[in-house]
């Protein structure tokens, strides 16, 4: 495939089978791109076995607008064996998701990392990143085996932390802080992730507000994960505010 670098130093060894698969995989979604669900993919130029996607929340979930990145590395037999994809963390100690480990594990049935129905060779890029969008849901602690809205506390708690962290961290961390935090590789999406939060801001901005009135400031204990946290709209509205001011129309 043209654009990748036939440097053959540390070279993994992988079959014509595999290389006509990702290459397929990858004209596939050039031909098919998901930029309008949200999910860019780039591959790396220099390794056939590794690519890189950015995952921007889906509208009306607490992660609307946030910016989630993520590794894939194919395994030389691929697609006999799915990819290992790990989550960019953006830190503070939070689980963003049920499927997704503050160490960077991707839990889904799909990768054999997670219950239920597994792997098959039909499967491809694409049908990784569309799954990898769905449990970026409306209520994503009910990912989780065992929990359901019956918990209806401890999955809105849930809720109202990752509605603050999401802005906190996977929007104006991430904005105001990208090149000093986000790993290179991933560098190639900043013009993806300034151009969404520049098209959202006043939706942003109005979501924040909202916030501010209805939850204002909380301290929220999630046992489940460890996690305490606390939840300031009000510090938060003013960060954003100053974010806003700097951004470039």
């Amino acid at each position: 495939m043209s654009g990748f670098n036939n440097n053959t130093e540390n070279k993994i060894l992988y079959s014509r089978d595999t290389l006509k698969r990702i290459v397929s995989d990858i004209k596939q979604l050039k031909k098919n791109p998901l930029n309008s669900q949200g999910i860019y993919y780039k591959h790396d130029e220099d390794d056939i076995l590794k690519g890189y996607a950015l995952v921007f929340g889906p509208q009306g979930t607490p992660y609307e607008y946030g910016s989630y990145l993520f590794t894939f590395n194919f395994p030389n037999d691929y697609p006999h064996r799915p990819p290992v994809v790990t989550f960019f963390n953006w830190g503070d100690n939070i689980r963003f998701n049920p499927n997704l480990y503050r160490n960077g594990k991707v839990c889904l049935s799909l990768l054999n990392t997670w219950k239920g129905e597994g792997w098959t060779s039909c499967q491809t890029l694409t049908t990784i990143l569309l799954t990898l969008c769905t449990v970026l849901n409306d209520f994503p602690l009910t990912n989780e085996p065992g929990f359901t809205m019956a918990q209806e506390v401890a999955v809105l708690n849930y809720n109202k932390i990752i509605l603050f962290k999401n802005i906190d961290l996977a929007i104006c961390k991430c904005y105001m802080n990208f090149h000093d935090i986000v790993p290179v590789e991933f560098h190639d999406f900043y013009n993806n992730i300034k151009e969404n939060i520049v098209s959202n801001k006043e939706n942003i901005k109005k979501s924040i507000e909202r916030l501010t009135l209805d939850v204002g400031k909380d301290c929220i204990i999630q046992s489940h994960y460890s996690m305490n946290v606390g939840i300031n709209f009000v510090k938060l509205k003013n960060d954003f505010n100053e974010l806003y001011k700097k951004i470039d129309i």
